[in-house]
Parts: C-alpha cells; sequence; structure tokens
C-alpha cells in the first residue's frame, strides 16, 4: 500500500508516517529483526 493510499483512505489521520528504508544485505532474518515488527 502507498501511503497517498493510506492517506486518502484514512482522511482524518493526522499522524505521518514515516519510512525507514534499509539494506538487509539478503539477510532476511536481519531485516525482520531490526524491523520492529512483532509477529504474534
Amino acid at each position: 500500500m502507498a501511503m497517498e493510499d493510506f492517506y486518502a483512505v484514512h482522511r482524518n489521520y493526522t499522524t505521518k508516517l514515516v519510512l525507514h528504508i534499509r539494506d538487509s544485505n539478503g539477510d532476511n532474518m536481519r531485516a525482520y529483526t531490526e524491523s520492529g515488527i512483532a509477529m504474534i
């Protein structure tokens, strides 16, 4: 989902999204752990 799409759907959303893009150098586990995403 593009940020523009997100804000088009959530017009009242006042907090801005900030994307932090990093190169995982092909290490998927490192990318996952550094993303800060909790998978439940």
